[in-house]
């Protein structure tokens, strides 16, 4: 039964650090430190997986059926090989995205009603 600790577990703007394993009827068990009732997720739930390199390691998102988007932060490179066999046996593939490294800082945007500008010059 695979197991990774110090997860991270990211919803919305919090963060909870814990355990991530999954059982022999392979479902996704998630039990943050502190606390008494672990999150479990079960695969016909979930509608694909994306697997991509973050600031702080590596980082697993579960696009849920229902429409939202689970996230797992905090993997060594290492852990690739058994999240994928996780994902084949669940009839899924495994999506990856790039770390991007390009950006821009320049544009328009539009806040609470009022016009930011942010210039940059190269």
């Amino acid at each position: 039964m695979p197991q990774f600790e110090d997860i991270i577990l990211v919803a919305g703007r919090q963060k909870k650090r814990g355990e991530l394993k999954w059982s022999d009827s392979q479902s996704l068990i998630y039990q943050s430190k502190g606390s008494t009732k672990p999150v479990t997720i079960q695969p016909k739930d979930i509608e694909s997986y994306t697997w991509g390199q973050q600031y702080d390691g590596f980082c697993w998102k579960l696009h849920l059926k229902l429409g939202t988007d689970v996230k797992f932060s905090g993997f060594p490179s290492t852990a690739k090989p058994e999240v994928d066999i996780f994902v084949k046996e669940n009839g899924k593939e495994l999506d990856s995205f790039e770390l991007s490294t390009k950006g821009n800082n320049s544009g328009q945007f539009q806040i609470s009603g009022m016009l930011f500008i942010c210039e940059t010059s190269y």
